[in-house]
């Protein structure tokens, strides 16, 4: 990765360095209640209990060792995917999946000043956008119309299967389908968009051959006990200050653009603290 003014950012699993980004943002926190002012300070005093520390990392566009496997493919949404001859969506043109990993929050044991996580429950969204061909859009047997059908229910879900570009990695779940963005199909550049929530059992299927940074953070986030990675920032101008703590990814965004896929794949991810930030100047 080509070193910029700044703040140099990578993530590893072991010794592996499986991602970084040049300008990710490290949130440093610090809680702070307010106490009643001491007797004879007088009302327009105010007293604040300093608490733990915190810290978090959001990334726009998370560089992946690999990443190039996702390029240049179409992503596969199937509907009913145990179903004999299951549909799939036709004129997808984007699909973004999003990985959400709630974080329980305690005191760290090992060391009281911050604060620390546990992963707990997890889930997965997607929207998928589609261009509207209105002859076809509601036609019998078409997974546009299952999902129509599905919204239009009483339990409002359906059986989602939903692969990346390299087709052997899959995300499958009873999705909600929350939303339907449905415009009047006047223009042929119309495009519909549907937004799917997982409820219960998110059956994933991930492949080696997606490529080694994307794999580790999909493997990492729907482990049933995950370990924490490692976030290392530098500041790569003078090369004199280093950040190094352990973070669990609680969001990974994948964009797959089919439609202007020249742009690529863009995966954001967000790192919560699992315990100590550790700040040292190096020589």
């Amino acid at each position: 990765m080509p070193e910029t003014v700044g703040i140099d950012f990578l993530l590893k699993a072991g010794s592996s360095t499986i991602g970084g980004r040049e300008d990710a943002t490290l949130n440093l926190e610090r809680d702070a209640s307010d106490l009643a002012p001491t007797q004879g300070t007088g009302a327009t005093f105010r007293r604040q209990l300093v608490g733990l520390k915190d810290f978090s990392i959001d990334t726009d566009a998370l560089w992946l060792t690999g990443g190039s496997a996702l390029n240049g493919f179409s992503p596969t949404v199937t509907v009913n995917p145990s179903a004999s001859s299951p549909p799939t969506l036709e004129r997808i043109s984007e699909v973004t999946l999003s990985i959400e990993r709630e974080l329980v929050e305690f005191a760290n044991s090992s060391n009281a000043e911050y604060l620390s996580r546990q992963p707990s429950l997890l889930s997965v969204s997607s929207d998928i956008s589609v261009d509207v061909d209105a002859s076809a859009f509601y036609s019998t047997g078409n997974a546009s119309r299952q999902l129509v059908d599905a919204w239009n229910s009483t339990g409002g879900a359906v059986d989602v299967d939903i692969a990346l570009p390299n087709g052997n990695t899959s995300f499958e779940s009873t999705f909600v389908v929350s939303t339907i963005d449905l415009p009047t199909p006047t223009d042929d550049a119309a495009e519909a968009t549907f937004t799917l929530e997982s409820t219960g059992v998110v059956t994933e299927t991930i492949d080696s051959a997606l490529g080694s940074g994307l794999n580790e953070l999909l493997t990492n986030i729907f482990q049933d006990d995950p370990s924490s990675l490692t976030a290392e920032l530098t500041t790569t101008e003078t090369g004199n200050v280093e950040f190094t703590g352990p973070v669990f990814p609680s969001s990974i965004e994948i964009t797959i653009p089919v439609e202007g896929s020249e742009d690529g794949v863009n995966t954001s991810v967000t790192l919560d603290a699992a315990g100590a930030l550790t700040i040292q100047e190096t020589a």
